[in-house]
């Protein structure tokens, strides 16, 4: 709350809140507004916790193509995705 006090003269503004309370810039952030993960980084935070994901391969149980040639296929879509392809090298200690 901002309080109005009246000195002979002039207006002075002064700041009334409850003790403990400190007065924030509008330019400072709060700690968890500074350097927020993005999605690929909490997926990885998940599997540190939890372990690795069980699913179901497709591809059980006839195959329908090699696993390297569909790796292949699919990495220039991965590369695009400028979030979380960086957060997967970062991950994997590899070089862009």
């Amino acid at each position: 709350m901002l309080a109005l006090a009246v000195w002979p003269g002039e207006v002075l503004a002064q700041a009334t809140r409850p003790n403990g309370i400190q007065e924030r810039l509008n330019s400072e952030r709060f700690p968890f507004e500074r350097d927020q993960p993005i999605q690929a980084d909490l997926k990885f935070r998940l599997l540190d916790v939890f372990g690795p994901l069980l699913y179901c391969d497709p591809d059980y149980p006839v195959a329908r193509a090699d696993e390297q040639s569909l790796a292949l296929a699919r990495f220039p879509q991965i590369q695009t995705d400028a979030l979380t392809y960086p957060a997967i090298l970062a991950r994997e200690h590899l070089d862009p």
